[in-house]
């Protein structure tokens, strides 16, 4: 891993010089000294359509969920609460087991028995098309993760929610 990186680095600083030059076209007559800048035309951006514009993740760290479930000694559970807003054009399962933690660089599945305890605002699973979330679709759903306090960096970790899904 250590020889990859100056080979990357490398490749990195070779593209970044080769989008930064300018091709100048010169007048005939150098008499004048004209120099004009070819033109060339511009292609508009087009940013596409990601799960995080979709979705909004607010986290809670907890020893205790409730008096029946409490966190494995060393460990604390994490709950996420997931606000979806689907403005693209896929359709997302909220089933728990489609979402995982990565946290400090570690992904972790859902702890489905804490997940389905009481006082935690889990996917309802009456129905299967009620885990669906179309386009269009709202829904606000939390999934709670275990994870080991050894594991942990504090006091402001990295995380984010990765989508197993297609």
């Amino acid at each position: 891993m250590a020889k990859l990186i100056p080979i990357i680095l490398l490749i990195l600083f070779a593209m970044s010089c080769i989008g930064c030059t300018e091709k100048i076209q010169t007048d005939v007559d150098n008499s004048e000294g004209n120099q004009t800048l070819a033109p060339t035309s511009v292609q508009p951006v087009i940013k596409e359509h990601t799960l995080d514009d979709d979705i909004k993740v607010t986290v809670l760290k907890t020893t205790f969920l409730n008096k029946l479930k409490t966190a494995d000694p060393g460990c604390f559970f994490v709950i996420a609460t997931i606000e979806m807003n689907n403005t693209g054009n896929t359709t997302y399962n909220i089933n728990p087991n489609m979402w995982a933690l990565e946290w400090d660089g570690m992904m972790y599945s859902p702890d489905i028995p804490a997940t389905y305890a009481d006082g935690i605002n889990h996917p309802q699973t009456i129905a299967d098309n009620e885990l669906l979330v179309s386009p269009g679709g709202h829904k606000i759903f939390q999934i709670v993760y275990q994870l080991q306090s050894a594991l942990s960096t504090e006091p402001n970790p990295e995380y984010s929610i990765v989508y197993l899904g297609e």
